[in-house]
């Protein structure tokens, strides 16, 4: 033992610290250190093994006292050692290290055998199933680690690798959608879904991917991804003109899919369609969605108050897109109250699919007289209820929020948005 070394230290717990705690430090700093999650870095490299020999020996209570004695700390009697699931977990981490793959796996068994629930174990055995390019195997592992963690980045990342391998590449694109909707963050996702995308032709939304994933790999310092995704972009920038004809066309398919997706299903269909796609063609569609709705209220405006409008086109054009723009912002602005982390196109994307309802009511009311009492009532009843579902589920689902803290926002968003139009249109109509 090199007498330097001070394995209370290295794991940052006091001589005093229970095995539990010994757990929980490992557990954290395996994370932090692991060599998986530092390519390139040597030194996070030996701070791991380190981390694995002061486990070793602080987990094992004969270990810990022969080594408590040479640092002169008194120990306590402590009862007999039992293997448990995380000697299992640090002994496969080293066969795999090791590159003694089977003795890995065979350590991650008995890890989840201890301990069903145990998720490190699960990702570290599919991560070796994947190294043997055992696809079915690491397929049937996620399936496993999804029952437990629906919400796991990594088992739907690696879901899509092997389905990719095993040539399922629009099979793997939803896996990767899964990922990423799940970690916003993760580079991986973003540059093999861009991969994925390059592969059925669909150019834009494979640059997009990949220009995401070279920018995620630099803010996380990992300069291997970043040169490989720039690398890729590179190599995709040779296409000719048909490409990105094509390119375009398919992306207005998708977004046009995507819209009546929405209409048809308001709780989920807006969040299917916001993984479905790059942030900028969130942008690009939720912007289009409150086009859309303005222009069904200019129309109810004129068909219903033609013989009291004096002022330009514009003005009305303004106050149309107001409530897309006052949701948008009331979003953010609640999202910066309670520190959720997203990004603002996601606020513009979902006041977009939410005002479209606003706006065939708009064109409803211009008509009232023709419709009758009775349909308006009907009218306003779904158009009103359809939007209070799309925002509710998308802020949820798509900004991140929790259902108490949606279930009071919603309806403030709604009343502060409905009564800067109100008043906007008020104001407009007085000249």
């Amino acid at each position: 033992m090199d007498d330097r070394q001070n394995y209370y230290e290295i794991l940052n717990i006091a001589p005093t610290a229970t095995p539990e705690d010994i757990k929980m430090a490992f557990r954290r700093l395996a994370r932090q250190y692991h060599p998986d999650f530092n390519p390139n870095n040597p030194q996070a490299e030996e701070q791991f093994k380190r981390i694995l020999d002061a486990y070793e020996v602080l987990w094992n209570p004969e270990r810990r006292r022969q080594y408590d004695l040479q640092l002169g700390i008194e120990a306590e009697e402590k009862k007999p050692h039992q293997a448990n699931e995380w000697d299992f977990y640090v002994q496969g981490i080293e066969k795999a290290i090791q590159k003694d793959y089977q003795g890995a796996i065979d350590n991650y068994n008995r890890a989840i055998n201890l301990n069903p629930n145990f998720l490190e174990a699960y990702l570290k055995r599919g991560e070796v199933f994947y190294t043997l390019k055992d696809d079915r195997m690491v397929l049937g592992n996620c399936r496993q680690i999804l029952q437990f963690f629906p919400d796991c980045a990594e088992a739907h990342y690696y879901q899509g690798r092997s389905r990719y391998r095993l040539g399922y590449v629009q099979s793997a694109i939803e896996s990767y959608d899964r990922a990423i909707g799940c970690n916003p963050n993760f580079a991986a996702a973003y540059y093999y879904r861009g991969v994925a995308n390059h592969d059925l032709h669909e150019h834009f939304p494979a640059e997009g991917d990949l220009e995401r994933a070279a920018e995620l790999f630099q803010e996380q310092s990992d300069r291997s991804g970043y040169q490989l995704a720039k690398d890729t972009l590179s190599r995709l920038g040779k296409k000719d003109w048909r490409e990105d004809f094509n390119g375009g066309i398919n992306l207005t398919k998708r977004m046009v899919w995507a819209g009546f997706g929405i209409v048809i299903n308001p709780s989920n269909g807006g969040t299917n369609a916001f993984l479905t796609l790059q942030i900028g063609e969130a942008v690009v569609m939720g912007t289009c969605c409150a086009a859309m709705a303005n222009i069904l209220f200019i129309l109810g405006v004129y068909l219903g108050w033609q013989d009291r409008i004096v002022f330009p086109f514009w003005y009305l054009s303004i106050l149309g897109f107001l409530p897309w723009l006052s949701l948008a912002v009331l979003g953010f602005s609640l999202r910066f109250l309670f520190r959720i982390r997203a990004h603002f196109g996601a606020d513009l994307f979902l006041a977009g699919i939410s005002v479209i309802p606003i706006g065939f009511l708009a064109l409803a009311s211009g008509i009232s007289s023709h419709l009758g009492g009775t349909a308006m009532a009907i009218l306003t009843l779904f158009t009103s209820t359809h939007l209070m579902i799309t925002l509710y589920n998308g802020t949820i689902k798509i900004s991140g929020f929790s259902e108490a803290i949606a279930a009071w926002c919603v309806p403030i968003m709604l009343l502060i948005s409905g009564w800067l139009t109100f008043t906007g249109f008020q104001v407009l109509m007085s000249y």
